[in-house]
């Protein structure tokens, strides 16, 4: 039934994060590790430990076993990466919980009738206001992210989330009322205020480790887009499906207002005030500036390549899922919204615990490659299968090789000092938005050829396409990865 689904994907997904998240409290906990970790400036390996067996409350570690605990969540830095990950899942949950009702209003607007069915016109405006959102988010994101550097990350996490409830708001005045400059205008604000992943990024970037970077950027995407996927995929079907989707509006508007009050009142500033930049590089506050930072170097630059593809792939099923499955299976969006919130479980386990577990002892070179060549044989099955169940296992897997995408990042957030995290990870930000806006409003376009010509799946073979170009891609990348990010010998 649907609530032993429901309750299903919330107890799989509390058992992935308890084993994933770190314990960041005053209470004693025993500690047990010994790692060998690579020397970071010659090639040959260090040892890290010996053996860690004690009881230690937060901030107070034995003099003696300093240098040895390093290596534990959060390495040298304090602080929780708790209200990081919190404001991000309270995020993605307003915005990922109209999924099934965005299109439905988008048909509603378009048909000459009035109806929510699915046409070419309805998908096509729905990728039109996708674009509009996207295009005012790469243009703004750099700037908030710069910003960020110099006054910290906290106000601007405020920013993001009023922005975002006041987007859905006027979704809902202008489809009662078919105003369609009241709708694009919302979407224009969404757009200018939607900065909250690389702020996320950011804060994590500045409460981390080297060490660590990967681990906490796997938990950070895997419990914020899984848990999103999971609560705003099962919130949004029922409530599409028993109030409608302008009620949906209503209620993520309502979740973005309350991460806005939970975040001022109670989110600490990840950002120290040593690490303030001086200055603003306004050169580099725009579109195409953030493109200059991303060409810092050969890594850098090929990473930033190999994930940009990566994210084509994944935004063109991200943009056509319900109307794809709704079209070739005849799906329901609350059956649609069981089988998101099942790809938030893959999604939150995979990306919070590969990372930790397969990543040290694969190495990330070997583990990318892996998960990559998943997202490139999992999208040719969906584009080809006429069967639901083909399609449900494939899309599945499709989302257990979105664990790529925490690794890639990690390796361009740790290109990055002590005064530009902000700068970088929102100049990735831009670039990603710049990418999606072309992959979605192109895959839209892509799917509405395809349903006219009979071949609705024709997106998902170019998913598949760019998936191969980012392995290659990353091929060329791998022998320069940094040594931090080289496998680790795990010793008992």
């Amino acid at each position: 039934s649907m609530a032993t689904s429901s309750r299903l994907l919330v107890a799989f997904f509390l058992v992935a994060m308890a084993s994933a998240l770190p314990l960041h409290s005053s209470e004693l906990r025993l500690m047990f590790s010994r790692t060998e970790y690579p020397a970071r400036d010659v090639g040959m390996r260090r040892r890290g430990t010996g053996m860690n067996i004690g009881l230690r409350r937060k901030g107070t570690v034995e003099e003696g076993m300093k240098n040895q605990v390093q290596h534990l969540r959060g390495g040298a830095k304090k602080g929780s990466i708790f209200w990081p990950v919190t404001t991000c899942v309270m995020y993605l949950v307003s915005t990922t919980v109209t999924s099934p009702a965005m299109p439905s209003m988008a048909n509603r607007i378009a048909n000459k009738d009035g109806s929510s069915a699915v046409s070419p016109e309805g998908v096509e405006l729905y990728g039109t206001l996708t674009t509009i959102d996207l295009v005012f988010t790469s243009m703004f994101t750099k700037v908030w992210g710069s910003l960020s550097d110099k006054y910290g990350r906290k106000p601007f996490m405020l920013l993001s989330s009023a922005g975002v409830a006041l987007g859905w708001l006027t979704v809902v005045r202008s489809t009662a009322t078919h105003n369609m400059p009241l709708l694009y205008a919302g979407r224009i604000l969404d757009g200018i205020t939607s900065c909250m992943q690389p702020l996320c990024q950011s804060a994590v970037k500045d409460i981390s480790s080297p060490e660590d970077l990967e681990g906490n950027f796997g938990i950070l995407q895997g419990t914020a887009w899984g848990g999103s996927f999971i609560i705003g995929g099962i919130a949004g079907g029922i409530l599409t499906r028993t109030r409608g989707p302008d009620y949906v509006m209503y209620f993520a508007a309502a979740v973005a207002a309350i991460n806005v009050v939970a975040t001022g009142l109670f989110a600490p500033e990840t950002l120290e005030e040593t690490h303030h930049s001086k200055q603003i590089n306004w050169a580099e506050a725009n579109p195409v500036g953030a493109v200059t930072v991303l060409v810092r170097d050969r890594v850098t630059l090929l990473a930033t390549g190999s994930l940009l593809l990566v994210w084509t792939c994944l935004n063109g099923l991200q943009t056509n899922f319900f109307s794809y499955i709704e079209l070739r299976y005849k799906w329901g969006r609350m059956e649609s919204a069981i089988l998101l919130a099942w790809i938030g479980v893959v999604l939150s386990a995979s990306q919070s615990l590969c990372p930790k577990y397969v990543s040290p002892r694969l190495g990330t070179g070997t583990t990318v490659k892996l998960f990559m060549v998943l997202l490139i044989i999992s999208s040719v099955v969906m584009a080809l299968t006429t069967s639901a169940l083909v399609f449900t296992v494939a899309v599945l897997f499709f989302a257990l090789g979105c664990a790529c995408v925490p690794m890639l990042t990690s390796i361009i957030a740790s290109r990055a000092g002590e005064h530009d995290a902000g700068s970088l990870l929102s100049a990735l930000e831009t670039a990603s938005m710049i990418q999606k806006v072309m992959a979605c409003k192109g895959m839209a376009g892509l799917m509405a050829l395809g349903m006219r010509q009979q071949t609705p799946g024709l997106f998902l073979l170019l998913c598949s396409l760019c998936a191969s170009l980012a392995l290659l891609l990353f091929r060329v990348v791998e022998p320069d990865l940094p040594a931090v990010l080289q496998p680790c010998k795990l010793v008992d």
